[in-house]
């Protein structure tokens, strides 16, 4: 009993002492973690508290994945329809099953729809960590098999035939999987309005590039432009400036540039056409600049950029003007 006493006897002390500090002589206050520290230093313990929490936060809080581990991922993920389609490559018969071969036409594009949002979920990743507007190549070289597999499944629900013996894997593809016209165009706007600028980031970005990528202005000083057009003929003289910067034109661009069938462009103002009439007329320009960008990506080894398209500005223009116009017909 008196061993309960003397313990006692101090706990009332105590009691009485913080309540005599923050009731009556009001010396002491109460913090948030509800602890009694004198006024004078709550400020300093406060701020202490706070940058405690904050480092806690900053080691052990939540991240955003790197890209690594995203690639690391879409490795896993995709392995065995990548080796799948990687024996086909090596086997070299064009009839080789593959899993992409096995997918039913609503099972592959379901599968080029997701693989599709996985490789942007990566790309923006790398854009955050790198500061970059977009992935070059040499970046992409890490997952050379996710964008083989993403073109040929791509190549699947176009209904496109690939290539006997590559079934589509080729290496020129490799970086390209997830573009298509439509954002070549967003591209070429974006940038026409300022060619200075446009020449700058240009070679900002060709220096960060495969150095196997060889000539990559090689459809700047072979383009001619269409008669009685003044999009065309600006395209022409800016693209004789940039071949007079890039020396040693491939003989060979000047072939391939030639076998691209150009179509005539309209003139007709695109608020007054039928939507048939730019339905075919969209669909055509696609056509042509679509196989610009395949054939330009297979002699040059990289995606053409906004400089290597001037000599087509006039097909870049039109076709942009055609879709926003049936995008607006669409939203009405």
């Amino acid at each position: 009993m008196p061993a309960t006493t003397m313990v006692a006897d101090p706990l009332s002390q105590i009691v009485s002492q913080v309540i005599d500090d923050v009731s009556f002589s009001q010396t002491h206050t109460v913090s948030d973690d509800f602890r009694v520290y004198p006024k004078s230093s709550i400020d300093s313990v406060n701020t202490l508290q706070q940058e405690q929490r904050k480092r806690v936060e900053q080691t052990y809080g939540a991240r955003a994945p790197s890209p690594d581990f995203l690639g690391s991922q879409l490795l896993a993920e995709y392995r065995g329809e990548a080796a799948s389609l990687q024996l086909a490559k090596e086997s070299g018969d064009p009839n080789f099953p593959t899993s992409i071969s096995r997918m039913t036409g609503e099972q592959s594009k379901q599968f080029k729809k997701d693989m599709k949002q996985r490789i942007h979920e990566w790309e923006a990743t790398v854009r955050d960590a790198t500061g970059q507007t977009e992935v070059y190549p040499d970046q992409k070289a890490s997952l050379r098999s996710i964008y083989e597999l993403y073109r040929a499944t791509k190549m699947k629900v176009l209904g496109v035939e690939p290539s006997p013996g590559t079934h589509g894997a080729t290496a020129e593809t490799s970086a390209t999987g997830s573009r298509d016209v439509s954002q070549s165009v967003a591209a070429h706007a974006a940038g026409a309005s300022s060619a200075p600028a446009s020449a700058v980031g240009g070679a900002r970005s060709e220096s960060t590039r495969l150095s196997t990528s060889g000539a990559k202005d090689t459809t700047a000083g072979f383009t001619k432009a269409l008669p009685g057009s003044a999009a065309a003929a600006g395209g022409e003289a800016r693209a004789a400036s940039s071949g007079a910067a890039a020396p040693g034109m491939a003989s060979s661009g000047a072939d391939w540039i030639k076998r691209i069938e150009r179509v005539p462009l309209g003139t007709e103002d695109v608020s007054k056409m039928a939507e048939d009439a730019l339905q075919t007329e969209k669909r055509r320009l696609k056509q042509v600049l679509h196989r610009f960008e395949s054939d330009f990506e297979k002699y040059n080894g990289v995606r053409p950029g906004r400089h290597d398209r001037q000599g087509f500005t006039a097909e870049y223009h039109r076709y942009g003007e055609l879709k926003n116009e049936l995008m607006r017909r669409s939203q009405k």
